[in-house]
């Protein structure tokens, strides 16, 4: 089963309200107490699982503000109570949100792993069906009454006759067609090109045309070409700079090689009165 995008979002939004109400929360403060005492490693285990890491920076503001009232358990109150409260209500619904959103990334990349992997694995035409399960109020409909009849299908026969996946539906059309095909297990496809102005490196002629026709790889040449043009400017004002220079030795050397001759004929034109006298 699967949802359409928008009615999905809503679904994972809900799920994780549902998950907090339900006693994740106690959850959480345990495995604080755990993340307190020992070191621990949040790539690896259940330290990079959604629902904890999430949460830091509100478990942490609510341990700022333990330690503060413990040092000073009447403090004069420089911020009043109802602004403490709001700062971290405010922190708390933040952490609810990127739990949300790190949610529905985990589900796009589900789903992408079932597009390039899974989908490219079977070949199609596979007996792989997806149902619609967007509108729950049509759920007979859509999913549970296709679901028998393609059960029944597939057993009344050794060869059975089934329909195209792709055939039920706008959004099984849309979802069980590959995205594109999975290179990881056709080396015969691979072919290694790093892109000098943005050092990425692609494996094959597809992802380097994405690559090419990417807003980023724009954004580098683009840059790059500004970067060079900048040097260019730079480069030709020094060579400007050197070639005045240059001249600017030759007239000297000019002048003194002028004042050389002069003093070679005023020597000259002393001896010469010295003789006549």
């Amino acid at each position: 089963m699967h949802a359409e995008t928008e009615a999905l979002k809503k679904r994972l939004d809900a799920r994780v309200d549902k998950m907090i109400d339900g006693g994740m929360w106690t959850e959480i403060e345990e495995m604080k107490k755990t993340y307190d005492s020992m070191e621990v490693d949040m790539t690896k285990g259940i330290w990079q699982s959604i629902g904890f890491k999430e949460f830091l920076p509100y478990l942490q503001l609510c341990d700022s503000r333990q330690q503060q009232k413990q040092r000073d358990p009447d403090p004069e109150p420089q911020v009043p109570k109802e602004e403490l409260q709001a700062e971290q209500a405010l922190v708390r619904a933040r952490c609810v949100e990127t739990m949300k959103t790190a949610t529905r990334q985990y589900a796009r990349t589900q789903t992408r792993w079932i597009r390039i992997k899974l989908l490219n694995a079977l070949r199609m035409p596979s007996h792989i069906y997806l149902l619609n399960s967007t509108n729950p109020s049509a759920i007979t409909e859509d999913v549970t009454s296709p679901a028998i009849a393609l059960a029944e299908q597939f057993l009344a026969s050794e060869n059975p006759s089934l329909p195209d996946p792709c055939s039920l539906s706008a959004l099984a059309e849309e979802n069980l067609k590959p995205k594109r095909e999975d290179f990881s297990s056709r080396p015969d496809l691979w072919v290694k090109k790093t892109c000098d102005v943005c050092g990425v490196t692609c494996i094959n002629e597809d992802m380097w045309g994405l690559h090419v026709k990417s807003s980023r790889h724009r954004r580098s040449v683009k840059k790059a070409a500004m970067k060079e043009e900048v040097e260019g400017h730079i480069r030709s004002k020094e060579e400007e700079r050197d070639g005045k220079r240059v001249k600017l030795v030759e007239v000297l050397e000019k002048r003194v090689e002028d004042l050389a001759k002069l003093e070679t004929f005023d020597e000259g034109e002393r001896e010469g009165e010295g003789e006549g006298e």
